[in-house]
């Protein structure tokens, strides 16, 4: 589902799963503030990179399997899946490259994100790149 009213942002895998499996409430508060206010938008790539991650067992303890479906099938439904066709080899970990093309192929506005390889970018190409703390800070 798209909203053309609202501005588009990337949150990358790490947060996603931080903010809906450990619950903390500075992540939780950004998650939530993302869903309701901005388009969170993905590539096939990095929505399979989170529904890969979101299965793993380690994680039966935070939330059973059926629970950690149900949530995936609901965020589906409120994000955007962008076909990406750009690349770029910016970030000095390469599997971080997939944020970065999505951005630009997906016209966002902002990425957040807690990788540090990703963070030492900021800005790139015009697009601001925040820590979950900046963000909360600056919005």
């Amino acid at each position: 589902m798209r909203t053309e009213s609202k501005p588009r942002i990337i949150l990358d895998t790490n947060i996603i799963i931080s903010g809906i499996l450990f619950k903390g409430k500075a992540i939780r508060s950004l998650l939530l503030l993302a869903l309701n206010e901005y388009q969170l938008v993905f590539s096939q790539t990095t929505w399979d990179e989170l529904a890969t991650v979101m299965q793993r067992d380690g994680f039966e303890k935070n939330m059973p399997l059926g629970a950690r479906l149900r949530v995936l099938a609901e965020l589906a439904s409120n994000v955007e899946l962008v076909h990406s066709t750009s690349c770029v080899t910016d970030c000095r970990d390469p599997k971080d490259n997939k944020f970065l093309y999505l951005a630009l192929d997906a016209k966002v506005t902002t990425i957040i994100t807690g990788d540090s390889d990703l963070l030492v970018l900021h800005p790139y190409k015009g697009i601001a790149i925040y820590s979950p703390a900046d963000f909360m800070r600056v919005h």
